[in-house]
């Protein structure tokens, strides 16, 4: 398919610092992070942009709203929609903070 993890396409000096505790090539399922990339103020700052700047939504489900809610974002011209459980998310472009992080 052509993915490549973010390590993969860093320089070689941030590509060690990268971690992938969940690395599932069969399901194509990847969970990677960079320890201290971002200063705690930093870190706090794009939460609370994450919290207060998604459209966060609580599909509905054959008994009613499902007990968490999400948000599914992309950038043009995807438009895939993400589903789990049988319910389908559209799309909806980045939000700002995403951007500018």
């Amino acid at each position: 398919v052509g993915l490549q993890l973010v390590s993969e396409l860093a320089p070689a000096s941030a590509a060690r610092r990268w971690q992938y505790p969940l690395q599932d090539e069969r399901r194509r399922c990847f969970a990677g992070y960079m320890p201290g990339a971002l200063s705690e103020a930093e870190a706090e700052r794009l939460m609370g942009a994450a919290v207060e700047g998604t459209a966060w939504r609580q599909p509905e489900g054959s008994w009613g709203p499902i007990p968490r809610k999400t948000a599914w974002m992309t950038k043009e011209p995807c438009s895939c929609k993400y589903g789990y459980g049988g319910l389908k998310v559209a799309a909806e472009p980045f939000a700002p903070w995403v951007l500018e992080a």
